[in-house]
């Protein structure tokens, strides 16, 4: 039986119901080992794994290294690699993989629409004029412009990506050949199926308030 890994490294127990978690959820009820690695974002992953594994990967000064490591121990015995995001995190750990397991597949799910701008990313693959999407700043520094120059050389690794909406998978696809027939369209999904509640929290419990006078009086 072949093993379904996602990466996830900022995960907690509300992403179980978003992508994160319930990729490699269906994989797991269809019969799939499937587990989430990610850091210890909280205190307890108790929701999440009433549902699936979740192997807990410990911090470091440098984040990745505990994922590289991770992966250089246990790439043989994971079938599929699911990342997400085209971004240099998700391709660093889609070449170890591939680097200790050629045959294996990587998975990358994207989180883009072309009718929301050009992202970041996409300045690496085109001369064409950009503009930033928003809340994505140029990139800066020296690190940051190696990081830009490897990731292009980065996306053999990728097996399968995909997008949200045909629209968009069409689109990509023509623009950049590195996802010519390589690029599939994954419809956001729901829970219904899965017997659950959230908590009803009181407006004095939520986060990121900001009071201003005259608001709420």
């Amino acid at each position: 039986m072949i093993s379904f890994v996602t990466i996830f490294p900022s995960f907690m127990n509300f992403h179980f119901f978003k992508d994160p978690g319930q990729i490699p959820f269906r994989f797991h009820k269809k019969g799939i080992a499937s587990k989430i690695v990610c850091s210890p974002n909280e205190i307890s992953y108790d929701q999440t794994s009433k549902y699936i594994p979740v192997h807990l990967i410990r911090k470091k000064k440098r984040l990745n290294l505990g994922y590289i490591l991770y992966l250089s121990q246990n790439a043989k015995m994971i079938g599929v690699l699911n990342v997400f995001h085209l971004q240099w995190s998700s391709l660093l750990f889609a070449s170890v993989y591939k680097l200790f397991n050629p045959d294996g597949f990587v998975y990358l799910k994207m989180d883009n629409c072309h009718y929301s701008g050009n992202y970041s990313w996409e300045k690496l693959f085109s001369r064409e004029e950009f503009t930033p999407a928003p809340d994505i700043s140029e990139p800066k520094g020296i690190k940051t412009m190696l990081k830009n120059a490897i990731i292009p050389k980065l996306t053999k690794f990728v097996d399968l990506w995909s997008i949200e909406d045909t629209a968009s998978c069409e689109y990509y696809e023509k623009k950049y050949t590195f996802l010519n027939k390589k690029i599939i369209t994954v419809l956001n999904g729901h829970t219904i199926d899965i017997d659950h509640h959230a908590p009803v929290y009181q407006f004095s419990d939520k986060k990121n308030i900001k009071t201003q006078p005259g608001i709420f009086t």
